[in-house]
């Protein structure tokens, strides 16, 4: 896509010297922030009584902006297939369980860790197999990583991401489609669905991600017959519908009226989809 640093400056609009030169600073865009987890009930999640929290590295001035323009004029312009859901413009959790409706039998995993699983090394070689330069690559993961790994909480780390884990994406396709399969990925959570039952299929399907640099998330992994719950949505034959917990959610008195009106925008598309 591109092949020099001059090429890459004159893209993004931003001139080579600066590039060069944050690249060699960049620990000092760099701020540390604290996300607390939540489960799909929008519940805190805790471990030995203690809260869960997700540690996020947000960028801030001239390597916010330099990565905004690398998403925007690099990143988005890469075609991704239709079974990539999560961070990609215009894809949604509702469209990702919109594949699987009107299928019967489910196989539901999540990729554990799946930010720190993506390091510098794996970056690059994903920017060299789109075919950018060695220089270009070797600049680029140097803007978009962070402590060796991509940062959550940057403009740049889900299309990397998605950039990254394609490569295993296109096997597991390929897979699906010999046997009749559908799948889909939204961030790190994976659905495969079919109308017959394919049980006997799943350790072959997930034998891509335990040779990949990815690691299955086994408390999150789960086969079911049936109305299933996908990216937070349950998932029925022929529609898609809400959560209890949400619809309690909405009937509270707590909300404000533009929460319930969100609540209520959200509730059309999911049942129109």
């Amino acid at each position: 896509m591109v092949q020099s640093p001059k090429r890459l400056a004159f893209l993004l609009g931003i001139d080579l010297k600066k590039l060069r030169k944050v690249s060699k600073q960049i620990d000092k865009y760099y701020y540390e922030d604290k996300e607390l987890k939540r489960d799909e009930d929008g519940n805190p999640r805790c471990k030995n009584g203690e809260k869960v929290f997700r540690t996020l590295h947000p960028s801030t001035g001239l390597l916010k902006h330099i990565q905004n323009r690398i998403q925007t004029v690099l990143l988005q312009k890469i075609d991704f297939p239709e079974n990539i859901q999560g961070g990609i413009k215009g894809k949604s959790n509702i469209t990702n369980a919109k594949e699987h409706k009107g299928k019967k039998y489910f196989l539901c995993t999540d990729l554990k860790k799946y930010y720190p699983s993506v390091d510098h090394d794996l970056v690059y070689e994903a920017f060299l197999r789109y075919d950018f330069s060695h220089d270009v690559s070797h600049l680029l993961t140097r803007l978009t990583t962070y402590k060796y790994s991509l940062p959550q909480g940057t403009p740049t780390s889900p299309y990397l991401a998605n950039l990254v884990f394609s490569k295993y994406d296109e096997q597991i396709i390929s897979k699906c489609e010999q046997i009749g399969l559908l799948y889909t990925r939204y961030v790190d959570d994976i659905a495969i669905s079919s109308n017959y039952n394919f049980k006997k299929k799943v350790p072959n399907l997930l034998e891509v991600i335990r040779r990949s640099p990815f690691q299955i998330n086994h408390e999150k992994t789960f086969y079911k017959i049936g109305p299933t719950l996908i990216t937070g949505i349950i998932t029925k034959n022929n529609e898609l519908e809400v959560r209890d917990d949400q619809i309690k959610k909405y009937e509270s008195e707590s909300l404000t009226k533009e929460q319930k009106k969100g609540l209520r925008e959200y509730f059309s598309q999911v049942r129109n989809s």
